[in-house]
């Protein structure tokens, strides 16, 4: 028995996926809609749907001009937190999105299970904040689905 067996709040993991990319979220340019989006998970071959834009960024524009850039769909991958900008200096506003499973069941429940992609399939629950179950190398205790979003 897994602890999706057992889960207190079945398919969290799923409804909600923030994209990351070397422990930092994948940006996008301000503005890209949904449709743009859409398109970027299938030439990117992403198991996910997007769902909405998740925060806007500051970026100074050296260190975006440094990010890897996908120029097709304004992808911006490897930025670190220094690289933000701060009140009054020159920047580059990008966007998060919360994506989507678009196989999760009613019930909360991968609805291909057996032909999942290995994205999915390397997911350990217990083991990610995107599980109620989470719970920190350093803490005893689990987090709550409010501390983890």
């Amino acid at each position: 028995m897994s602890l999706c067996d057992t889960c207190k709040d079945p398919g969290f993991c799923c409804r909600e996926i923030p994209l990351v990319y070397k422990r930092s979220p994948v940006l996008f340019r301000h503005g890209t809609s949904a449709e743009q989006m859409t398109q970027f998970a299938k030439v990117a071959k992403l198991p996910f749907l997007p769902l909405r834009p998740f925060f806007c960024i500051k970026m100074k524009p050296e260190r975006a001009a440094q990010a890897e850039i996908d120029g097709a769909h304004g992808a911006m991958f490897g930025y670190a937190v220094d690289d933000l900008a701060g009140h009054g200096e020159p920047h580059v506003v990008a966007q998060t999105w919360m994506w989507r499973c678009p196989h999760l069941t009613p019930a909360g429940r991968c609805g291909i299970y057996e032909t999942r992609p290995a994205l999915c399939r390397a997911f350990e629950p217990g083991k990610d904040k995107l599980c109620v179950h989470y719970s920190p190398p350093d803490q005893g205790e689990t987090m709550t689905k409010a501390e983890v979003a």
